[in-house]
């Protein structure tokens, strides 16, 4: 675990400020999964496969290359790396 000491003038305003920034990037992070998963769902819908499925056939080479089959890949690849900063940013606490 990664700890930040920051020692201002008025440490309340600067925890204030920093929570809040916390908060409005786990907010977007949170957005940005939804948009992506409804896109992963319009993909689903079309092919009637589900995403990890697709995923695991297109890494193995047996879907082909078309140019749907790439946006996909590439919108499950966002969904899992959205993920992770999720889970980053959820780790971070504050001391007392």
């Amino acid at each position: 675990m990664v700890q930040v000491i920051i020692e201002p003038n008025n440490k309340k305003n600067i925890r204030v400020l920093l929570e809040e920034t916390v908060r409005n990037r786990e907010y977007s992070l949170k957005i940005a999964i939804n948009q992506t998963k409804k896109i992963l769902e319009q993909f689903e819908k079309h092919y009637k496969m589900k995403t990890d499925s697709f995923y695991k056939k297109f890494q193995q080479g047996l879907l082909g290359d078309k140019i749907d089959f790439i946006e996909w890949a590439g919108e499950k690849e966002i969904l899992n790396r959205l993920k992770n900063k999720l889970a980053e940013i959820r780790e971070i606490k504050f001391a007392d």
